[in-house]
């Protein structure tokens, strides 16, 4: 009797190439000068393995295996904000799906996945880092950077998603 996986090899080697170019992402922009927390690459090699595979359990798989692989190779992020990314992602994954079925709007559910796991995750980390002095400059850092780079790629991943939608429809 054969046993059918959740991932298959070929998404898992899809998986793997992404994970190694998300783990080469730092060098390459440190090379050009780029500061890399601006383009986060984490977020793009979440979204290109959900535009590539299309599979909701191995966008979950490396929603969660994407920080902690860069924390093992690396050592950064740290352990416990490792964790909190985590958590975004698994979140961003989650909402984003969630927001697509219910309202069938790629763009405007990355936009609100990202948005809303971005301050989650601003949150638990005030909370978890700065402990009881909840520091506010920590939560509000770079928000203008964030927001553009939220719509950024809810467009860009979006409209994506819906060309690929529409190809595999035709």
């Amino acid at each position: 009797m054969q046993t059918k996986s959740l991932v298959s090899v070929n998404t898992l080697i899809v998986d793997a190439v992404i994970i190694a170019l998300f783990c080469i992402t730092p060098a390459i922009m440190h090379l050009f000068g780029l500061s890399y927390h601006y383009f986060e690459p984490m977020r793009i090699a979440l979204f290109a393995g959900m535009l590539i595979v299309g599979n909701h359990q191995n966008s979950y798989l490396l929603a969660a295996v994407l920080p902690i692989s860069s924390m093992i190779l690396s050592g950064m992020p740290t352990p416990i904000i490792c964790a909190l990314m985590v958590v975004e992602l698994l979140l961003n994954v989650k909402l984003f799906y969630w927001l697509t079925k219910l309202g069938k709007n790629a763009i405007a559910g990355m936009l609100v996945s990202i948005i809303v796991s971005k301050v989650v995750f601003r949150l638990l980390k005030c909370l978890c880092v700065s402990g009881i002095a909840f520091n506010s400059a920590n939560l509000m850092a770079n928000w203008q950077s964030q927001l553009i780079m939220s719509i950024v790629l809810a467009c860009g991943f979006g409209l994506l998603l819906k060309l690929t939608e529409k190809k595999a429809a035709s």
